[in-house]
């Protein structure tokens, strides 16, 4: 028996500023678009965002690039150990106050970043070293990582799974491309403001967005779940205002981690990131080692995302058809098919595998962790699950770029730990053939 149960809005404050229950069409609808909105709002802090001001922090604040992936790793780490506590908030609060509290906590964060190179010039002025400058991006990464790539993420897509069941591949196929689309245009967009005004006027724009504009939209708009609004999931007509659903078992996060498919699904995600993270931090001496220059490392970014596009509204559409693990199946082959045209990258065939394997991989990751996790577990303590599984992408994703870049130090190229990646993946896939849902296994 679920928690949730019909609810008169009036009684809440989920008819402030106005009853979704009221609204001529079913909520979920909008929700979908605002969770979309939620995820894009989070770029500040996803690798993808981070990235655009790399080059330019090392300059200003005259740090090394190792300086800076070390705090990037330490920063990115500190914060993947308390998103499963902020999944447990999340489940006793709901979206709406997570994501408001985490949209102005991202910020201020980027307003006080603006400021980072007259701190770090103060500080040189006393004192010549960089530990000092090295502690502050640390501090700097970590308000990042945990309130855009953590909180302000888990919150927006948690809020998308609540409102949907059987038709919660559709919703992921119809938000899919608005999510990644928008994160494959943010580099480009980043690049040319920066360009056009300053690195610091770009993270002062951007804070400023966060904590006013945002924000706002969040408290007027977001809503947990649609029973506490009078409403049932994918827009079913309730039969009776006391109504109390009923559903599957509710798992707790403890008895997840005890199922085998689920670490299956939770290390396939976090392989998926471990691996775009490293290639997105070296994607430039990546394709140099390989005898090509930037534009073209750049130029695999339109068309890989065109087919992850395509995958994510196909995959979208399956996921209501078809058991979870046969899409999972498909992902694991996108990364073994990208990894190992990185590991023989060259002009020619091996650029298009790279584009198609991550093509895959990418369409198919928000549909996999969208889908998944509500469908086998549940939606009671879905916070709390999925927080957990976000400390694994998290924690996969801060040590990447750190140990790709050992790689190349000690062996000359990044061979090694694409091999590996594959190795984890082919593992993976042999696991998948028993990844089903507690329902299917019972049966």
């Amino acid at each position: 028996m679920t928690k949730y149960t019909l609810t008169n809005p009036r009684h809440n404050y989920n008819h402030l500023p106005f009853a979704p229950k009221k609204i001529p069409f079913f909520y979920g609808w909008a929700i979908l678009v605002f969770s979309a909105l939620g995820i894009l709002m989070s770029m500040p802090g996803q690798t993808t965002g981070i990235s655009a001001f790399t080059e330019h922090l090392i300059r200003d604040l005259h740090i090394s690039r190792s300086d800076l992936t070390f705090a990037y790793m330490i920063g990115t780490i500190a914060s993947s150990l308390l998103l499963v506590y902020a999944g447990k908030i999340y489940d006793l609060i709901g979206a709406r106050l997570i994501c408001c509290c985490a949209s102005i906590g991202l910020g201020i964060t980027l307003l006080l970043l603006s400021q980072v190179d007259n701190f770090t010039n103060f500080i040189y002025q006393n004192d010549t070293s960089s530990y000092a400058i090295i502690g502050i991006m640390i501090t700097g990464f970590f308000l990042l990582r945990f309130f855009g790539q953590g909180v302000l993420t888990l919150g927006s897509r948690n809020m998308l799974m609540k409102w949907f069941d059987k038709k919660r591949g559709l919703a992921t196929a119809l938000s899919g491309p608005i999510v990644t689309t928008g994160f494959s245009a943010a580099p480009f967009f980043l690049n040319d403001f920066i360009r056009a005004t300053s690195w610091q006027t770009a993270w002062l724009y951007l804070g400023t967005a966060s904590v006013v504009i945002f924000s706002t939209i969040i408290a007027i708009f977001f809503r947990d779940n649609p029973e506490a609004c009078g409403l049932l999931p994918d827009g079913k007509k309730p039969t009776d205002n006391n109504l109390t659903l009923t559903s599957q078992r509710q798992f707790t996060v403890a008895e997840v981690r005890r199922h085998l498919p689920f670490w299956t699904f939770a290390l396939t995600l976090s392989l998926s990131g471990f691996y775009i993270t490293a290639m997105t931090f070296n994607i430039v001496s990546i394709f140099s080692q390989a005898g090509m220059n930037a534009k073209t490392a750049f130029a695999i970014l339109i068309p890989g995302t065109i087919i992850a596009v395509i995958l994510n509204i196909i995959g979208g559409i399956l996921a209501d058809r078809i058991k979870a693990k046969y899409l999972l199946m498909v992902m694991l082959s996108g990364i073994i098919i990208a990894n190992l045209s990185l590991c023989w990258l060259a002009p020619g065939i091996t650029v298009i595998t790279l584009i198609i394997g991550n093509g895959i991989g990418a369409g198919l990751f928000g549909v996999i962790g969208n889908v998944t996790f509500p469908r086998f577990y549940g939606r009671e303590h879905l916070g709390a699950i999925n927080g957990f599984t976000m400390t694994l992408m998290v924690f996969s994703s801060a040590i990447a770029p750190w140990l790709f870049s050992k790689c190349l130090e000690l062996t000359g190229s990044y061979k090694a730990m694409t091999i590996i990646s594959v190795a984890i993946a082919l593992l993976l896939f042999t696991f998948a053939f028993k990844a089903d849902s507690p329902v299917d296994q019972e049966k």
